[in-house]
């Protein structure tokens, strides 16, 4: 049977990838943090007169990943499936080819 994908629902869509991108976010963040635990903070200077200051904006910034990945994902999300769905009026959408399983 051979089927067509002619419309993506912009929102669905949006709140998939969004949220797909929020897990990856967390992934990121649990193996960056620990990481970023163990960065040797450098000596003061003249310019930089507390570097363990930058260490901890780098931290809280780095904390903030998962909800700008959720953003920028669910961003991703509405802008691709309505750009999908422009120009699947020009070319008929995808089609897929699908069979039953003997094994199902």
């Amino acid at each position: 049977m051979v089927y067509s994908i002619n419309r993506i629902s912009p929102v669905r869509a949006a709140n998939i990838v969004g949220l797909l991108y929020g897990v990856l976010g967390l992934a990121t963040t649990a193996i960056m943090l620990p990481i970023f635990s163990f960065v040797p903070v450098p000596e003061p200077t003249a310019q930089n007169p507390n570097p363990a200051q930058a260490m901890e904006q780098m931290q809280w910034l780095l904390s903030l990943y998962p909800v700008l990945f959720l953003v920028m994902g669910w961003l991703v999300g509405l802008l691709g499936s309505l750009a999908y769905n422009g120009i699947c009026r020009l070319t008929g959408g995808l089609k897929l080819t699908l069979e039953r399983s003997a094994t199902a």
